[in-house]
């Protein structure tokens, strides 16, 4: 069973680009949990049209969640009790190309966790835009953390590790620096399946259309 866990804050477009690409894989997903968060109003509404090729679960925090980690951790642990074996951590303003879910599964029959080390990284702002493929290291795991794909001893490990965090800001830390050293994970540079995207609303990276 597929799952793929992706935190949704203040755009109901995103959502709903990140709902079809997920439908467009090669390998569907099983279960989609949607974790929005920061704003009081759920906006499920931009997804409830869509006749998904895969069940959903849509999971809606009003509060603005200061701690990054719960913005992952929620919706994985939902993943988690509903028997997924394999997790897809996704954000919601990436491109993912059809063939993320089915390329990342074959890496993952040798490995606990797998991540793109090479991919695009798209710049955008209005009449602006830059395109590059090749290395990516800007993300503390070595690749582009919304790559990341994982088995489930990999998951309930990182749950854990994520829920008891007190030390790092970010949550893709706690995967390269908490739970990465406990398994054989593999950084593959011959895959890109990926694309970054920076734009002004991203929280860490923004300052890169600078």
């Amino acid at each position: 069973m597929i799952g793929i866990f992706t935190p949704l804050y203040s755009r109901p477009d995103f959502a709903r680009f990140a709902a079809l690409q997920f439908a467009a894989q090669t390998v569907k997903p099983d279960l989609v949990a949607f974790h929005q968060n920061g704003t009081p109003g759920s906006f499920e509404w931009a997804i409830e049209d869509l006749e998904l090729p895969y069940l959903h679960h849509w999971m809606h925090t009003p509060e603005q969640l200061e701690n990054q980690c719960l913005w992952y951790s929620i919706p994985l642990r939902f993943l988690i009790e509903s028997g997924c074996e394999y997790f897809f951590w996704a954000d919601h303003d990436e491109i993912y190309r059809s063939n993320h879910i089915e390329e990342s599964i074959k890496d993952l029959q040798n490995s606990y966790m797998v991540i793109n080390s090479t991919g695009g990284l798209l710049k955008v702002k209005p009449g602006f835009y830059e395109y590059y493929r090749g290395p990516f290291t800007a993300h503390d795991p070595g690749g582009i953390s919304s790559s990341m794909a994982f088995n489930r001893t990999f998951a309930e490990e990182l749950l854990n590790d994520l829920e008891a965090n007190t030390e790092h800001f970010w949550a893709d830390n706690v995967v390269s620096k908490v739970t990465m050293p406990k398994f054989f994970h593999k950084h593959n540079p011959d895959k890109m399946t990926v694309t970054y995207v920076c734009h002004q609303g991203t929280v860490s990276s923004s300052h890169w259309l600078e």
